[in-house]
């Protein structure tokens, strides 16, 4: 059995208990929980814990430990309800007759086991009082804009739209450490581990191997698992492989077949989201969709395709447009929500896919750049756009962001960092300016 975090051991109680356990050894390791008794040479591991309405169940594992260098040898293995008197009873009968008599007393030991477990499980973050925690005045993130240190992160789009790579994209900057084009500035590099619902290993090879050609790297070592089952059920094994590797991303491709039940049905859509939160302190980065309608509209934002609570329980929401340019991709970004900073302003990327060279080239460009990304960013956005090039009258700027001059007068009232020049005089003109200010920073902007 590996080793993880030294827990002490507890009675049923939850006080320390050595006396009536003598030799017990505790540790969690992710979602494992293990007890090893190294003077009798025995362990139990307790893992894939979940709890519902009939209780917490997970599964048992007993093994004859070995000395050093050796493999331990499995002597049960099984499903149980630790909150059930009868499958703990014959989950014991059945250790007891395959160990015989070893010193242990395993009606003893297993009880305490189920309870210890279920302490441990269900104690949660402990209460601490806030003065007392470090202070961070801004936050932080790991890549700029799209993925705030150690928070949960939707990316929605339509199917096909390109979201797939925008992951593998992210997950090579954080793994190299390389900033990436769009102004995607990454600080600090750390292990990603790509939990994959849609896929296969070979495709997202393929993908990686195609970006780092584009971005003239070596492919990087990033961490995979083809995933089957819905995410709450493998919460624990995940969270060990994160504690092991040191994970400091995860990739959920995507939400939905991640949820494993009907998307738009409360339970499992809090199932999957408290999962994925359970995987901190990694920052968790997830897929999702929008329906067919949200993505033929021209404007408006588009929530991600199920239960409301995949949008409500991210704490950051882009959603990703996909404009086809002969074979390649041309992507606008759209910050939807953020429960932790200001939204940001729409920016875009472009995908050249180069068949012969097997390779995709990442290139920064303005959604302004493409009329049909454009329309879908806010009337702010695209009036900077246009007075970041020089002074403006009304008219060249309702004709340079294609909106009504009702709607860009509304827009012009509520920006702080734009002001105008009276026209004197008949025939003179009003012209609108940027402002300089500071950003939330204190930096010029």
């Amino acid at each position: 059995m590996a080793k993880g975090t030294e827990v002490a051991p507890t009675s049923a109680g939850g006080a320390p208990d050595p006396e009536s356990l003598p030799g017990l050894d505790v540790r969690r390791e992710g979602g494992a929980f293990l007890y090893l008794w190294r003077h009798h040479g025995y362990g139990i591991e307790v893992s894939q814990l979940h709890e519902n309405s009939d209780g917490l169940t997970g599964e048992i594992r007993v093994e004859r430990l070995q000395p050093a260098g050796g493999r331990p040898a499995r002597v049960f293995w099984g499903k149980i309800n630790l909150s059930s008197s009868r499958s703990r009873e014959e989950a014991q009968k059945k250790i007891a007759v395959r160990t015989g008599k070893i010193g242990l007393d395993w009606d003893r030991v297993v009880e305490y086991v189920a309870s210890a477990t279920a302490d441990g499980w269900r104690q949660g973050e402990p209460f601490v009082d806030l003065a007392h925690i470090p202070s961070r005045l801004h936050v932080t993130y790991l890549v700029d804009r799209l993925l705030p240190d150690g928070e949960t992160v939707g990316i929605c789009a339509d199917g096909g739209s390109g979201k797939g790579w925008v992951a593998i994209l992210l997950a090579i900057g954080v793994l190299t450490g390389r900033s990436l084009p769009g102004g995607l500035r990454v600080h600090r590099s750390a292990p990603v581990l790509y939990l994959d619902w849609e896929e296969s290993a070979t495709e997202t090879r393929r993908r990686l191997e195609w970006l780092s050609r584009g971005l003239g790297i070596e492919v990087p070592h990033l961490h995979y698992r083809r995933m089957e089952r819905p995410l709450y059920e493998e919460v624990g094994r995940v969270q060990t492989e994160i504690a092991r590797l040191g994970i400091g991303l995860v990739i959920v491709d995507s939400i939905v077949p991640a949820t494993g039940g009907e998307p738009k049905d409360t339970l499992p859509t809090k199932e999957v989201m408290g999962a994925i939160r359970a995987l901190a302190p990694a920052t968790r980065l997830f897929l999702g969709h929008i329906t067919k309608a949200e993505a033929a509209q021209t404007n408006g934002r588009a929530r991600i395709y199920g239960n409301v609570f995949y949008g409500n329980l991210a704490r950051s929401v882009w959603e990703v447009r996909c404009q086809p340019d002969a074979g390649n991709l041309r992507l606008g970004f759209y910050h939807n929500k953020s429960n932790i900073s200001m939204r940001f302003p729409p920016f875009g990327l472009q995908l050249l896919f180069d068949d012969a060279a097997a390779k995709v080239e990442v290139l920064s460009q303005e959604v302004t750049e493409t009329p049909e990304l454009a329309k879908r960013a806010d009337t702010p956005y695209l009036l900077r756009q246009a007075l970041s090039r020089g002074k403006r009258t009304m008219e060249e700027l309702t004709k340079a962001v294609g909106r009504s001059e009702g709607t860009v007068r509304a827009a012009l009232k509520g920006m702080s960092d734009v002001s105008n020049d009276e026209g004197v005089g008949r025939g003179n003109k009003s012209y609108w300016y940027l402002v300089a200010q500071e950003d939330m920073f204190g930096n010029d902007k």
